[in-house]
């Protein structure tokens, strides 16, 4: 086959498979596209979002579905930023944009209807994806076009400058991590560029980056599963290991058992059939029952707590120049995300995968910033036959439901109506 016929077939093929993509419905394939409608390449922070767009949404699995409004500024607000009122932005990565619900059943949405009538306006400032030192460039752009903003709520997030060792495994690399390799390597830059606006022209491009990240997953895993299998080598005669693996297996055992699983993902049917629709999983008692898998992982808190990266304290400082500069107040929120760290806080025990928490807390702190820290509120995620713990996270996902971005606004309301009362 001469070069000209081969590149004659290769463009047809594309377009061929433009055509059918664009055309066909694919209902997995659908969620994907309504996410690039939304999001737009900015040479600041990568992704952001594209102004004056709305698109309904719907998870490929059915986990959560929600209509999502762009306003002009880019922002997932449904309303335009009024001259007339004090803002507070509301300022992090996909939690607080609000993956999991639509436009109204965000926090930063529910906060500013219950704070429009005393003068202020909330504005959701988040975006998928961002790390730390996006949460500087999102802010240093948006204080350039959005004036008299009084406040600016710093949501903390796990990913920023940390993963757990499972994903890292699986090359899922912290935000922080990811930006700094773009800012030090320019033809990683230009890559990552590239196939972002060619998968935001060509659906086709885009369906082959999610087959190969895919790929690439599996692979990562498959590797992972070899080291275990290797390991085992190791610590057994050939013969043994033969036969343990391959003759004579035993019985598996699961990582998690059933009854564990129970406690764990009570909502998964719920969340996944009925995102709108939270059905409680009414625990009979409250604290709940801590899951054996869980409780294993609960130790004494840490004497020491390490430094934060030195990319991730660049970022926050610049963050701390602006607040100076600009004269705005900064406040640090942490959110609790993962149902690990709550239910070993709530024991008055600590789990390895808050650390983000406390490095964030401690560098903050020293710098005489404000942390709300609404973990020492968790306890309110049980009401006895009611709800739980797991009703406010989307299983397998770690994003909050309806429910938990209501409990995230009332609690945001208590500390909000203080410290505004004692200006």
């Amino acid at each position: 086959m001469n070069l000209k016929r081969f590149l004659f077939l290769t463009l047809a093929f594309f377009v061929l498979l433009e055509i059918f993509l664009r055309f066909y419905q694919i209902e997995a394939l659908s969620y994907f596209r309504g996410l690039k409608v939304i999001h737009q390449y900015n040479p600041n922070y990568f992704v952001g979002l594209k102004p004056n767009t709305r698109v309904y949404i719907k998870h490929y699995t059915g986990k959560w579905e929600g209509e999502f409004s762009i306003n002009s500024l880019g922002l997932r607000n449904l309303e335009e930023a009024d001259p007339n009122l004090k803002k507070i932005l509301c300022l992090g990565d996909s939690l607080v944009m609000g993956f999991g619900v639509s436009d109204k059943e965000t926090f930063c949405y529910l906060l500013n209807e219950k704070f429009k009538q005393h003068g202020y306006q909330f504005l959701n400032a988040g975006v998928d994806g961002l790390g730390s030192w996006g949460y500087y460039q999102r802010l240093k752009e948006l204080l350039e076009r959005v004036n008299q903003i009084d406040t600016v709520l710093l949501f903390v997030s796990p990913n920023d400058f940390t993963m757990p060792e499972v994903f890292l495994q699986r090359g899922i690399l912290p935000d922080d991590v990811v930006e700094k390799k773009r800012l030090e390597d320019p033809q990683k830059k230009f890559f990552d560029t590239a196939q972002f606006v060619l998968t935001d022209w060509f659906y086709s491009f885009y369906v082959i980056k999610l087959t190969v990240k895919q790929m690439l997953l599996k692979f990562a895993i498959f590797k992972a599963e070899l080291q275990i299998e290797l390991e085992k080598t190791k610590n057994s005669t050939f013969i043994n290991y033969i036969k343990e693996s391959f003759l004579l297996p035993n019985k598996p055992k699961e990582c998690i058992p059933k009854e564990e699983k129970k406690k764990i993902y009570k909502t998964l049917g719920s969340a996944y059939n009925a995102p709108q629709k939270i059905l409680f999983s009414k625990p009979q008692k409250c604290p709940e029952e801590v899951p054996s898998s869980i409780l294993k992982e609960c130790r004494d808190f840490p004497k020491e707590i390490p430094d934060l990266p030195e990319f991730t304290k660049k970022a926050y400082q610049n963050i701390l120049e602006l607040s100076l500069k600009h004269h705005f107040r900064l406040i640090v929120v942490i959110l609790p995300m993962q149902i690990e760290e709550i239910y070993c806080n709530n024991m008055n025990q600590y789990h390895p995968l808050r650390m983000y928490a406390l490095q964030a807390k401690q560098y903050f702190e020293k710098n005489q910033i404000e942390v709300w820290d609404l973990m020492e509120n968790t306890k309110t995620l049980c009401k006895q036959n009611e709800y739980g713990i797991t009703d406010h996270f989307i299983p397998e996902d770690g994003h909050l439901t309806k429910l938990g971005n209501v409990w995230v606004s009332e609690n945001l309301y208590n500390y909000l109506v203080k410290y505004l009362g004692d200006r």
